[in-house]
């Protein structure tokens, strides 16, 4: 009877011992495949943002198609994992492992949603960029404003159109909203302009230009702007999505880890439950045999009891965490198979979870330090935009790169005109000074330098001992390791920007990849401050050149003009005068608002007075063409300053016009004598009427006493004698 009892509780023993073993088991499964699934999501958005840097990079091509394709098969096997998951939650019988079911269709909702938010993310990116898409149209837009401008004579359409494009590529740089809302008011100004101009400003080649031509150019500009605008807010929610997902993926993970862990909870606590009813049986053995029982008992506490309380003991620790918990094997019976194989199943936990959690962790650190790169990146576009002239923005870039990235030594080269040599223009870091000073001159092709000049592709240094391209400094003693990155805009190169560092190896393919995108960006930044720069000096010489034109004219006029120049007005005539006053001169002199005092003024003629002078200069594109001179009884009244001013101006443009306008009437009767003249010449059809017709009526309009004609070759002209004053002007010999 007693063996019965004992062969039924081991028998029922070894039953809910396997049943405990297949629960511990699926739990280790559930937990490695919900890992799995997590690593093979984190592999797609690696392969995300590796597809949108290499796009803003390179634009859409197959090395960023393939790797958006990593990122749908790193999605497929993410999936595979997951229906393995889901197989083994249907068939177990643990309750735990079953309440996982509406876990399972979450993790997969959220896959579904982060693959949706992909793809519309690649749609956007190719309807962005596709060849007849919203950029190209962007372009040509603009290129069509910038034509018409420059043709204009207000070259406020310019400095608006230059405005607009600079603040266009900050925003594609940044993609900060304030460059949206400066877009949007500068194209409000261009439409205001426009409106107000008045129609001699509206003028090309002499033909008038259509407001409303120019109108719908910068509304169809913003138009194409703003939509690329929404593509680029629709790639950024779709971004937030997937950080969404991301974050989503790993709570449903984590629950999924922590019900797998309670499973093995309950397991155990099964697991003790069979070691409490053993201890019954064995004490109402040991109560009913003493003396068998005391053996039995000895026995199974030997055999049995302690093993079983060992891996009691062991598994309650696993469960809690702690994989490195082994259970003693004795013998060769179904304990020391049971501890065999509690041991095994904590060294591969041990392993599966160390392996997994350094994969998550490796691919979470190289995501974070490319995120945290790439907005380095960014932010050194933007600040380095701010740049007024190139050798600020030159100097802000090094500083910027040195200090964010913690680099040895930074420098910026740009191609010469010639494009002959590459040339040192500012550097940041160990021995900038000294360099900057010596100078840096390398010819086109020598060195890493001059190599990544001409060849246009980025050049990397792993170590500087062993590469034969790199050329030691003596200045640079330090450097290990060396990534040359061109400043490329479209084709053309025009600079290379240069980071070293003091340890060897240091330029991965994600980091180059990162500076060459800042890189790219850079050389936009300066190519629009280069063109800023010589668009400010064009129109600096063409005010100078207008200024000149003005004051020529002006005096021409002044001299051709009979009529007097100066007039002076007392209460209640108006008299001409020639002289002006020692206030009016000054003011002539120095282009300025000249104010006197009363003690100071001597009226023309009329000995010492006690009024007070203003002495205006009447300014035409910042060239003097008169003066006004008004004296006051007292001190002269702070608001009549401004009055003056502004009354000088106004005056000084009815003149330019009044002027025009005669030089325009002088132009049109010579044009109408010329006419007159010409039609006499043609109603005669002799030679001799033909000259004496074009003398006569050539005297007439010059007013001249004396007319000579002759015909005769050169030879015949200079041999023949003057015959008389009479015979030269009625005789054409």
């Amino acid at each position: 009877m007693t063996v019965m009892i004992l062969v039924g509780s081991y028998i029922n023993m070894h039953r809910m011992h396997t049943q405990v073993t297949t629960f511990a088991q699926e739990s280790s499964q559930v937990r490695d495949l919900s890992l799995l699934v997590e690593s093979d999501f984190l592999a797609a958005r690696q392969g995300e943002a590796e597809f949108l840097s290499n796009w803003r990079l390179l634009g859409i091509g197959e090395e960023a198609m393939s790797q958006v394709e990593e990122s749908y098969d790193s999605l497929a096997q993410a999936r595979e994992h997951l229906n393995m998951l889901e197989d083994l939650v249907r068939d177990t019988t643990d309750p735990e492992l079953q309440s996982l079911g509406g876990d399972l269709d979450r993790l997969r909702s959220l896959l579904d949603s982060y693959e949706k938010a992909l793809r519309d993310t690649v749609s956007l990116v190719q309807e962005r960029s596709r060849p007849a898409g919203p950029e190209s149209a962007l372009r040509g837009q603009w290129e069509q404003l910038q034509a018409t401008a420059e043709l204009l004579p207000d070259q406020e359409f310019v400095r608006l159109v230059w405005q607009l494009r600079i603040n266009e590529e900050a925003f594609f740089h940044t993609g900060r909203q304030e460059y949206v809302d400066e877009v949007r008011i500068l194209v409000n100004r261009f439409l205001t302009l426009v409106e107000e101009s008045p129609p001699e400003d509206l003028v090309v080649d002499g033909q008038p230009v259509s407001r409303s031509g120019l109108i719908s150019a910068v509304q169809n500009y913003h138009r194409i702007f703003q939509e690329l605008v929404n593509l680029e807010r629709g790639i950024e929610t779709n971004a937030g999505i997937s950080t969404d997902v991301t974050e989503d993926i790993r709570a449903v993970t984590v629950h999924i880890m922590e019900v797998s862990k309670r499973s093995a909870d309950a397991s155990l606590e099964w697991l003790e439950a069979i070691h409490r009813q053993n201890v019954v049986a064995m004490w109402l053995i040991g109560i009913v045999v003493v003396i068998i029982g005391a053996i039995v008992g000895v026995w199974a506490n030997t055999r049995l009891v302690q093993p079983l309380t060992r891996l009691s003991e062991a598994a309650q620790r696993v469960g809690m965490g702690d994989l490195t918990q082994k259970v003693p094997v004795y013998g060769g019976d179904e304990l020391a198979m049971l501890a065999r194989a509690f041991n095994t199943m904590t060294d591969r936990l041990q392993e599966t979870l160390s392996s997994l959690e350094q994969q998550v962790a490796r691919r979470t650190a190289e995501l974070e330090r490319r995120t945290e790169q790439l907005q380095a990146a960014a932010e050194i576009t933007r600040d380095a935009a701010t740049a007024r002239n190139l050798n600020e923005l030159l100097d802000r870039v090094v500083e910027l790169v040195q200090a964010r990235f913690g680099f040895y030594h930074v420098a910026a080269f740009l191609v010469s005109e010639d494009r002959q040599s590459v040339n040192l223009m500012s550097a940041a870091g160990a021995s900038a000074e000294q360099l900057l000073a010596r100078g840096v001159y390398i010819r086109m092709g020598v060195g890493v330098v001059g190599h990544v000049a001409e060849t246009g592709r980025p050049y990397i240094v792993g170590d500087t001992a062993a590469d034969d391209r790199y050329i030691p400094h003596a200045f640079l003693p330090d450097t290990r390791s060396e990534a040359a990155l061109p400043l490329r805009v479209g084709e053309e190169v025009i600079g290379v920007l240069v980071v070293q560092s003091d340890r060897p190896h240091v330029f991965g393919a994600g980091s180059v990849l990162v500076l060459q995108t800042m890189s790219d960006q850079l050389a936009v930044v300066i190519q629009n401050v280069r063109l800023v720069q010589d668009m400010e000096q064009a129109l600096r010489e063409l005010e100078v050149t207008s200024g000149r034109y003005t004051q020529e004219s002006w005096q021409e006029f002044l001299l051709r003009s009979s009529r007097p120049t100066g007039y002076r007005y007392r209460r209640p005539r108006l008299e001409v005068i020639t002289k002006q006053h020692e206030e009016a001169l000054e003011a002539l002199a120095s282009g300025r608002t000249v104010i006197t005092s009363a003690e100071t003024v001597v009226e023309l003629g009329k000995g010492e007075a006690r009024g007070s002078a203003l002495a205006v200069p009447i300014k035409l594109r910042d060239q003097v063409i008169g003066v006004l001179d008004i004296h006051f009884e007292g001190d002269a009244p702070p608001e009549a300053v401004s009055l003056v001013e502004e009354a000088a101006s106004r005056m000084a443009l009815a003149l330019e016009s009044a002027r025009l306008f005669e030089e325009a009437q002088a132009r049109a009767a010579r044009e109408q004598t010329i006419r007159r003249i010409t039609e006499q010449i043609r109603r005669a059809v002799e030679v001799e009427s033909i000259l004496q017709t074009t003398i006569t009526s050539l005297g007439e309009a010059v007013g001249a006493p004396r007319i000579y004609v002759r015909l005769g070759t050169e030879e015949e002209l200079l041999t023949r004698s003057d015959e008389g004053e009479e015979n030269a002007t009625g005789d054409p010999r």
